[in-house]
């Protein structure tokens, strides 16, 4: 009798956190992104003392590594890496505004301006391909004509 009661409150814990976790998702991925940009920045930081202690073979590994890691990512979680573009976006923007424009020519702060733009505009890109946001609500809302694509294995000829 306790068994069964144990298994009881077990399975209600269970369900309990399987809805917790698929329902807050979203929030541990952009949670995520957010970590992946401060490591980032910390990088970005110290990248004088990388460049002169990590090179050669063991930098180019490293930084294959590091790429193939934001790819899994982005595969696996474009939510995270959505949040990444645009916190990365962001700061392209930032430092590029908080520098003086005598110091630097006006065509190049405009491409600045423009890649970092564009790279937020990818992570909104990402945010909608996200699972949260394919062919949902939210899409539909933000715009009334999106129509999700419907992809089949048995298209019409015409």
């Amino acid at each position: 009798m306790a068994a069964r009661l144990w298994y009881t409150v077990l399975g209600a814990l269970k369900r309990e956190l399987r809805q917790f976790l698929r329902f807050s998702k979203p929030f541990w991925e952009l949670g995520f992104g957010g970590v992946l940009a401060v490591f980032l920045a910390e990088a970005a930081r110290h990248l004088q003392w990388i460049a002169t202690n990590v090179t050669g073979t063991t930098g180019m590994i490293i930084i294959l590594a590091a790429c193939f890691g934001l790819y899994l990512v982005r595969h696996f979680s474009r939510l995270a890496y959505g949040t990444l573009e645009i916190v990365v976006g962001m700061y392209v923007i930032i430092g590029t505004m908080s520098r003086g424009p005598e110091l630097v020519d006006p065509d190049l702060l405009l491409v600045q301006l423009a890649a970092g733009m564009y790279v937020i505009i990818r992570g909104f890109d990402n945010f909608a391909q996200s699972a949260p946001f394919v062919g949902g609500a939210a899409m539909r809302q933000l715009n009334p004509s999106f129509v999700p694509r419907r992809v089949s294995s048995n298209p019409r000829v015409l």
